[in-house]
């Protein structure tokens, strides 16, 4: 089931966000732009301060070193 929505519903979400666009189209001006790339950069650190955390938690935790994250959980 998962299969299928990951094949279906994905894909027709991004078709549906882009036919809209061609549609509609936005213009954004130079503010615009500025406030969608620092968006973009918060979401990028935020991403790589949660990966770092983990990989810190990896490294100074015996108990998880060396372990794949699903056996930690048995």
């Amino acid at each position: 089931m998962l299969d299928m929505g990951n094949l279906l519903w994905v894909a027709m979400f991004y078709c549906l966000q882009a036919r809209f666009l061609v549609s509609y189209p936005v213009v954004l001006g130079p503010l615009g732009v500025v406030g969608v790339l620092a968006l973009k950069g918060l979401g990028y650190y935020i991403f790589r301060s949660a990966n770092l955390q983990k990989d810190k938690f990896k490294a100074d935790d015996p108990s998880v070193k060396g372990k794949t994250s699903w056996e930690h959980l048995n």
